[in-house]
């Protein structure tokens, strides 16, 4: 082979040999990126980074000034969790904003030893004492799989008075159900807030990791069945984001799943893989990275990379595939522009049920943030829920 055509041999072949190579780092990376999406989603999260700048709190005027983000010019009531130690700071409506700032009311509240700025973290929670939303509660302790997990009761005077049972959220703690305790007590409910595996109050499981439902179901079942001790009243059982998927498998899977009247769900996780592919589109993640991190969940081998101790089928997690299987009334509260539970899997089940599922959308409210965005319409609507669910004659 003379020289010229020698080179154009090594014209063809070196382009072919760097697309190969190229090819073999972008799969090692999208295999790496799929790893750390797979490990990151079923590992409890430790304390957030502040998010949200306190620049001044004027108690005699009842304001504070908040660095401007997309969240603290949301509407409504919220909390700032802030100081040191960490405290919850009430805030209320917006009064200015400006092109860095947010002005908002600032409650009456207990603000001794907190300055005037510094780094904090914007929260659907405003109450975090269970003493500032009833006069009467209880400290309880249900038993569960690897030990006692607390729970907060708090009892209505009405004998054999119905249930709520409220799960809470994946990376919080059952104060995230202290906004729906009024509203349940005045439709005559004892209000059970409960700790669950991995939470930082329950027993840690084994392995130390989510199983987004398939395994704190359990927990949830065993407090169900410490209030079937105590009571043969109605049961409705609560879930906030990933609670609604705890409670969701808790129904179809739970000893005592038969003997849940209804569901309540504020900003469910329906189908994973509908959220994980909604967290890698918002992440700017290419599908094969959603794709393999859904398989390395489910895969027995790969317990290396996710610390599960058993796979989690997100195909399993699927409730709009599993529609027919539900067999009770069911509540869903949705905002449309959910953040990080997309509400369309929410519409898709209250099509497929039309006969059980009541949907109420919200919009701008976000993530678990309804009852904050519109305080007067979500107590509304629940109070007038739970109130028919008391009531049996009242149901279709």
């Amino acid at each position: 082979m003379n020289s010229s055509r020698r080179a154009g041999a090594r014209a063809l072949i070196l382009p072919a040999a760097a697309l190969a190579a190229t090819t073999a780092v972008v799969a090692a990376g999208i295999a790496t990126v799929s790893a750390i999406l797979a490990r990151e989603v079923v590992t409890p999260p430790g304390p957030d980074a502040p998010d949200t700048q306190v620049l001044g709190i004027n108690e005699i005027e009842g304001t504070i000034v908040l660095s401007r983000t997309d969240f603290t010019v949301l509407p409504g009531q919220y909390g700032i969790w802030y100081g040191r130690p960490e405290r919850l700071v009430r805030i209320g409506e917006v009064l200015a904003v400006g092109e860095h700032t947010v002005t908002r009311e600032l409650p009456a509240q207990n603000l001794r030893g907190l300055v005037g700025h510094g780094g904090g973290r914007f929260t659907a929670w405003v109450e975090a004492d269970p003493t500032t939303v009833a006069e009467h509660w209880e400290n309880v302790h249900i038993p569960v799989e690897n030990g006692v997990a607390p729970a907060w009761l708090f009892p209505v005077e009405e004998e054999n008075a119905p249930w709520l049972v409220v799960v809470h959220g994946r990376g919080t703690r059952r104060g995230e159900g202290l906004r729906v305790v009024p509203t349940a007590q005045a439709a005559g409910y004892n209000v059970l807030l409960l700790s669950y595996r991995n939470d930082g109050d329950a027993p840690a499981s084994a392995d130390g990791r989510y199983g987004l439902g398939l395994t704190e179901w359990h927990d949830v079942d065993a407090a169900l069945g410490w209030v079937r001790a105590r009571s043969a009243a109605r049961i409705v059982l609560m879930g906030w984001s990933m609670g609604g998927a705890v409670s969701l498998q808790t129904v179809l899977n739970g000893e005592h799943g038969a003997e849940i009247s209804a569901l309540l769900l504020d900003s469910p996780v329906i189908d994973w893989a509908e959220v994980l592919a909604f967290q890698a589109r918002e992440r700017r993640l290419p599908r094969p990275v959603r794709d393999i991190a859904v398989h390395l969940l489910g895969a027995g081998w790969a317990s290396r990379i996710t610390g599960l101790g058993e796979p989690v089928r997100i195909d399993r997690m699927n409730l709009v595939a599993r529609a027919d299987e539900l067999r009770i009334p069911t509540l869903i509260l949705h905002s449309v522009d959910d953040d990080v539970v997309p509400a369309e899997a929410s519409q898709a089940l209250a099509i497929e049920r039309p006969d059980i599922v009541t949907l109420e959308e919200f919009s701008v409210a976000r993530h678990t943030k309804l009852w904050n965005f519109d305080r007067d319409r979500w107590e509304r609507l629940v109070h007038e829920w739970l109130e028919a669910q008391h009531d049996p004659s009242t149901q279709a």
